[in-house]
């Protein structure tokens, strides 16, 4: 710890004991703009070159979300105009986030049942991603098995597609103010606006239509 000390007053840099209240304050409000409400937020080993203003202007370069080692720039006018530096903190912050809460099967629907909240270390999964309340949850499909405890992500799961492959969906065409509906088969799963091919039962003819909402493709 002496060594590292001895680096950063070498460099012109201040331990957070002396970085001006402001600076934290500033740095701390911006994190704050991109992690959840319910998030905790600490920051660590805050580090700045000494002469810094404390009503410096701060603007985080990242990682984004602002967890573990961050970088951020500080901006002000001096006498001599316009002055700009760099500093980097650890920041740690923790949430209430999804987990399972028992093991999900590959495909099974996440409910209140199957899925609870824990306070968890956000930098942990700052990668693969988390969510934050049951909008964010209500409605995903497990994509593989999960382990009960595991943090529950896009990454891991996933809404079901508006179209799935083998659905009877809805091939709709307009012409004018003339709408023509008819049942086709899908023979591919499809997101939002993907061009997918479905097959019409009565003749076998295989098409190319676009996924317009759910169980509804397009010619067009």
């Amino acid at each position: 710890m002496k060594a590292v000390m001895t680096f950063l007053v070498f460099y012109g840099l201040a331990a957070i004991g002396a970085v001006p209240s402001g600076i934290k304050q500033g740095l701390l409000a911006q994190i704050k703009k991109e992690l959840p409400a319910s998030a905790q937020v600490s920051i660590e080993a805050l580090s700045v070159p000494k002469y810094v203003p404390g009503d410096a202007s701060i603007f985080i370069l990242g990682p984004h979300p602002p967890l573990g080692l961050v970088d951020f720039e500080l901006n002000w006018s001096g006498a001599e105009g316009a002055k700009r530096v760099f500093g980097t903190a650890v920041i740690r912050a923790q949430a209430p986030i999804a987990v399972a809460k028992a093991g999900l099967r590959v495909g099974e629907s996440l409910d209140r049942s199957n899925v609870v909240f824990e306070r968890r270390e956000l930098g942990t999964y700052s990668e693969s991603g988390f969510l934050l309340d049951w909008s964010q949850v209500l409605g995903r499909r497990s994509v593989g098995f999960a382990h009960p405890g595991t943090a529950l992500s896009a990454s891991n799961t996933r809404f079901p597609a508006p179209v799935v492959a083998g659905q009877v969906v809805n091939l709709v065409d307009e012409i004018g103010n003339v709408r023509l509906v008819a049942r086709v088969k899908a023979l591919q799963s499809g997101e939002m606006a993907q061009w997918i091919r479905v097959q019409n039962p009565t003749g076998n003819k295989i098409l190319e239509a676009r996924v317009a909402a759910p169980g509804e493709v397009r010619l067009r």
